[in-house]
C-alpha cells in the first residue's frame, strides 16, 4: 500500500484560527414520493442528527466512492464497507478493487462530502471534487444537519429458510435458535482431524456446541473449468506452498460444484443464479465442493457458531462484534493504524488472511441476488465480522461443516 498521503479537504490557511461557519441549509427538499423513487424510502426511515453505521449516507458514499474510482481510473471497483468514525468525523470504506481491498474515505461538511485517502489510489483522490449528498439521505436545517436512518428489519434470513418456506409451509427448521444457543467456552472446544478421501488431505476439525467446523480451509483441486477460466479454483499467485497453508481459493461455482461432480443440489449454480438447479436450499444442506458427510454452510449455520462463541449481533445488521478475536490466527495479520489485528485464536479455529494480510472471506450456500452471493468477510481494519454481498465471479476460501 502507497505511503503518501492524498489530503481530501481543500486547506485554508494553516495558521488561520477562525472558527468554520455553518452549513447553510439544505435548499433542496425532494419530496416523499420522489425519494421512496429513488431510494425505496418510507416513514420508517426516520431522520437523526447523530451520524451512526445506520445512516444511508453510509452506503451512498460508498457506492459514489466506487464509482469515482471506476469512472476515473477505469479499475473495477466495488464497494465492500463503510462505517462512520466518529473520532475523525468521516466515513471510512473500504473498497474491493482488482488489486484487492483499498481503503479510502469521506470528510463531511454537513451534506457536502469529499473523497480522500491516506495512500491507496493516491494517483485519484485529488481528481475527486467536492459532492453533496442526495436531499432524501441529508439535510441542513437551522445550521443542524441530519441523515436520513434505514427502517427497522426483522432478524437476517438466509434465503435458503426463505425459498425453504415459499417451497413447503410444513417444513420446520432443523436450526436452533440464538436464544437457545449455550455459550462454549474455549476450554469446552473439541479437537480432532478428518481425512478428505477424494484426495486423502487430512484436516484439523473443531467442534463447538453442537456443530464440527474444518479448522483449516478446504484445498481440494476443482479443476471443472467455466466459460472463460480452465479451472474454478486456484493457488493464489499459482503457488502451490500456498494452498499447503491457506488452501485454494474457489468461484462460487466450484463452491457450489456446479458441474454436479458429486451433488445435483448445486448443478449449474454459476455467475447467474438463474441457471442454478437448487431453489429449496433446504437448511443449508448443499454439499458443494466438500467432502462426503460435510457440506457447504449458509449464513444461519455461521451465527449459530458466532453466537456460540458469545458474538453480539443487532437484529437486521450484518456486523458481529466479538468474534473475530475469538477465531482470528494469532499470527500472519497485516497492521492498520496501530490496531492489534491478530487474533488470540481461543478455539483453534484459525481464520487466517488470505489477501496481502488484509481479509479472509468464507463462500455460503446463500445468495443476495442472480449475481452477488453472501460471504463471511474478516478484516483487518474493522474489529466487526460482517456478512458481505460478493459477486459469484469473484474467489473466496471454504470452511466445510459436518453434516
Amino acid at each position: 500500500m502507497a505511503l503518501t498521503s492524498a489530503i481530501l479537504m481543500a486547506c485554508g490557511d494553516s495558521s488561520s484560527e477562525s472558527t468554520p461557519s455553518k452549513p447553510a441549509d439544505t435548499t433542496d427538499k425532494p419530496s416523499s414520493a420522489q425519494c421512496k423513487e429513488r431510494y425505496g424510502i418510507s416513514d420508517k426511515n426516520t431522520w437523526s442528527s447523530t451520524l451512526t453505521d445506520s445512516a444511508l449516507v453510509n452506503e451512498e458514499a460508498c457506492s459514489k466512492a466506487a464509482e469515482f474510482i471506476n469512472e476515473t481510473g477505469n479499475l473495477l471497483t466495488t464497494c465492500h464497507e463503510a462505517r462512520y468514525n466518529p473520532e475523525y468525523d468521516r466515513i471510512e470504506i473500504n473498497l474491493q478493487s482488482e488489486y484487492g481491498y483499498r481503503q479510502v474515505w469521506v470528510s463531511l461538511n454537513g451534506c457536502k462530502y469529499k473523497l480522500g485517502s491516506e495512500g491507496d489510489f493516491n494517483t485519484l483522490i485529488p481528481k475527486a471534487k467536492e459532492k453533496e449528498f442526495d436531499g432524501c439521505l441529508c439535510k441542513v436545517e437551522k445550521g443542524v444537519t441530519y441523515y436520513r436512518i434505514a427502517a427497522p428489519q426483522a432478524p437476517l434470513e438466509s434465503s435458503s429458510s426463505i425459498m425453504e418456506e415459499e417451497s413447503s409451509s410444513s417444513t420446520e427448521s432443523i436450526l436452533p435458535s440464538s436464544s437457545s444457543i449455550s455459550y462454549v467456552a474455549p476450554s469446552e472446544a473439541i479437537h480432532g482431524t478428518m481425512v478428505d478421501e477424494r484426495d486423502n488431505h487430512e484436516y484439523k476439525t473443531v467442534t463447538i456446541g453442537s456443530q464440527t467446523w474444518m479448522a483449516e480451509n478446504l484445498a481440494y483441486a476443482y479443476v471443472e473449468p467455466t466459460k472463460t477460466l480452465d479451472s474454478s479454483s486456484l493457488c493464489n499467485d499459482t503457488d502451490a506452498e500456498f494452498c499447503e497453508k491457506y488452501g485454494r481459493l474457489y468461484l462460487w461455482s466450484a463452491a457450489m460444484d456446479s458441474a454436479a461432480v458429486f451433488s445435483e443440489k448445486g448443478k449449474g449454480c454459476g455467475y447467474d443464479y438463474r441457471k442454478c438447479a437448487n431453489e429449496s436450499n433446504s437448511n443449508g444442506k448443499i454439499r458443494g465442493i466438500c467432502p462426503e458427510g460435510w457440506h457447504l454452510p449458509n449464513i444461519a449455520e455461521f451465527e449459530v457458531l458466532f453466537t456460540a462463541i458469545g458474538g453480539q449481533n443487532e437484529p437486521g445488521w450484518p456486523y458481529w462484534t466479538n468474534v473475530e478475536k475469538a477465531l482470528k490466527s494469532v499470527d500472519g495479520w497485516k497492521e492498520y493504524k496501530d490496531r492489534d489485528v491478530n487474533g488470540f485464536d481461543d478455539y483453534g479455529f484459525n481464520v487466517m488472511p488470505i489477501d496481502h494480510g488484509e481479509v479472509a472471506l468464507f463462500w455460503t450456500s446463500d445468495r443476495r441476488n442472480d449475481f452477488v452471493t453472501e460471504t463471511i468477510s474478516f478484516d483487518n481494519w474493522t474489529p466487526d465480522v460482517s456478512i458481505t454481498g460478493v459477486g459469484m465471479d469473484s474467489y473466496a476460501s471454504i470452511r466445510c461443516l459436518k453434516d
